[in-house]
């Protein structure tokens, strides 16, 4: 069978969401759900800490980390993320003292966790 580079991308993103969720129940989070769509943007995964912080988390792949992991997190794609996590907040009626955008990075040396990637402004 023959893959292109996009189903390929989405192969291993699959993989690495799923990867990704094992790592954070390790860490102690609580998934609520994956793939989160909205009409602006998707959320990767949708995470509650124990002390009941609600965490939109983007999940990346990376060859190397560096920076550009960062700034591959424009601002249009920060804009979508905030919007997704808007909706899905009045689509539950949830409301969480905290809330907070993570970033899990995973490249071939293992998982960079950071809770607090940007904020929502």
């Amino acid at each position: 069978t023959h893959f292109n580079s996009e189903t390929m991308s989405r192969l291993i993103g699959s993989q690495s969401e799923a990867q990704a969720v094992h790592y954070l129940e390790g860490l102690g989070y609580s998934c609520l759900t994956t793939n989160f769509h909205s009409a602006k943007g998707e959320i990767d995964l949708i995470v509650q800490s124990k002390s009941e912080e609600l965490i939109f988390v983007e999940v990346k792949y990376r060859r190397t980390l560096d920076d550009r992991v960062f700034e591959s997190i424009t601002h249009r794609k920060r804009q979508a993320i905030i919007h997704a996590a808007k909706t899905f907040l009045l689509k539950h009626k949830l409301r969480y003292s905290t809330v907070s955008f993570g970033l899990l990075v995973h490249d071939p040396i293992g998982w960079h966790w950071l809770p607090d990637a940007f904020d929502g402004e």
